[in-house]
């Protein structure tokens, strides 16, 4: 009888593909199978996969069209032929050769169907311990947890799972194209009720090597993983478990909202709702957000045109800000611009075409020009006010950059924000 079957979903991994697969096949372990599920691999990883199949029996390829890792994970359960099952990513590595021997027998000789240890974090090339701001990814010893002691729904590739617990109860990965494994590990441990937890490390994740998009789609997938969690941690009463969704749904909230508000999606808004409510509303309040970033907008506007009517303006400030203002004046037709200034006593440089002065030397412009405080913060306001007022300069634009400009800036026309795995 085969011991366990690790299931790999593969998509365009080549570059750690070979890293993945010798971790995999010099496992002690005997009795292993390894199912490579290549969800439409375009760069070379296919090839990759054939070659190590020419000198590992062991090693079974099944090839689908491009439909996420969930499903690729599913079609994996389905032709497992081990009694227990590991996931393994094809861009993450075990901690070292003996972590699926260990993990078998600690759960055969403990009875569980569930067993896991510490995960590590790779991050340029460095392994290191995993730290997150509310997950536990180190067991600090050895022995049997009850799941609603834990509450946890991160870091699947962590444990193995006995296949006959994933059978008897139906569970699978749910088709979301991100978020799809902390419902099925919720899942899966209220099935078990409890599972056997190793001190010593063995999965190494890799972090930090490629960017992921918050696409529409992702958004609404994270979303509805989400709240499938969180309906469960609530039938539970997992309170723990319901303060992580919560974490989650305040990590992705720019993303949320961006969806929400700028294209109007009703199916995010329609989410956010129905997680409001399961949550009591403490989620992501997306009416409040709406009236504000509409405010914002207006502050925007009245902002342009009174730059537009300006006949000269001045930019008090040279850093990020100061270069941002430039940037969104000139997008808006604005090129009034007579430089940037600053309180220091730098020498005078320029920024593209604009000069960086002293703001002692536009004196002559003190009562015809417009000076933008470029800053938000409070002390940095006062300050410049300070220095505008003894020099005499009377057009102080009043707009409050730190109520509209980042809000704005976030909420715009792209499809996408970005965020590295």
């Amino acid at each position: 009888m085969i011991s366990i079957s690790i299931i790999i979903p593969v998509y365009n991994q080549k570059n750690y593909i070979r890293q993945c697969l010798d971790s995999v096949l010099s496992q002690t372990i005997v009795d292993k199978e390894v199912i490579c599920v290549d969800d439409g691999s375009t760069d070379g990883t296919d090839i990759i996969l054939e070659q190590y199949k020419k000198t590992n029996e062991n090693l079974i390829i099944v090839k689908q069209e491009n439909k996420g890792p969930a499903a690729a994970r599913n079609l994996g359960i389905a032709m497992a032929r081990g009694e227990f099952v590991h996931f393994m990513d094809s861009d993450d590595y075990y901690a070292d050769i003996s972590v699926l021997e260990h993990m078998y027998n600690a759960a055969i000789q403990n009875n569980v169907d569930i067993c896991g240890g510490t995960i590590e974090l790779l991050w340029d090339g460095v392994r290191q311990p995993l730290k997150h701001n509310y997950a536990n990814t180190a067991f600090e010893n050895n022995g049997i947890i009850e799941y609603r002691d834990f509450q946890e729904s991160y870091y699947h590739p962590r444990y193995i799972f006995r296949k006959d617990l994933l059978e008897r109860n139906n569970i699978r990965y749910p088709d979301y194209k991100v978020y799809e494994d902390p419902p099925f590990l919720v899942h899966a441990m209220l099935a078990a009720g409890s599972f056997y937890a190793l001190k010593e490390s063995v999965y190494v994740y890799r972090c930090g090597h490629k960017i992921r998009k918050y696409t529409l789609r992702n958004t609404i997938d994270r979303l509805k993983g989400i709240k499938e969690v969180l309906m469960v941690a609530k039938e539970h009463n997992l309170t723990r478990l319901m303060y992580f969704c919560m974490c989650e749904i305040s990590a992705i909230a720019d993303s949320i909202l961006s969806w929400a508000i700028c294209k109007q999606n009703a199916e995010i808004n329609v989410l956010v709702d129905e997680i409001n409510n399961l949550a009591g509303g403490m989620a992501v309040d997306v009416q409040t957000a709406v009236t504000e970033y509409r405010n914002a907008i207006k502050m925007k506007r009245s902002f342009i045109e009174e730059c537009k009517r300006s006949p000269q303006i001045i930019i008090f400030g040279a850093g990020k800000m100061g270069r941002k203002i430039k940037n969104l004046l000139e997008a808006e037709g604005i090129y009034n611009i007579l430089g940037f200034a600053v309180s220091n006593d730098a020498e005078d440089y320029k920024i593209g075409n604009y000069n960086v002065w002293h703001i002692n030397k536009y004196k002559e412009y003190r009562e015809s020009a417009l000076i933008i405080m470029a800053t938000v913060k409070e002390h940095y306001k006062t300050e410049m006010k300070s220095i505008l007022r003894e020099a005499d300069f009377l057009n102080i634009c009043q707009t409050d950059l730190k109520r509209w400009c980042k809000l704005v800036d976030f909420m715009s026309d792209e499809n996408y924000c970005y965020y590295f795995r």
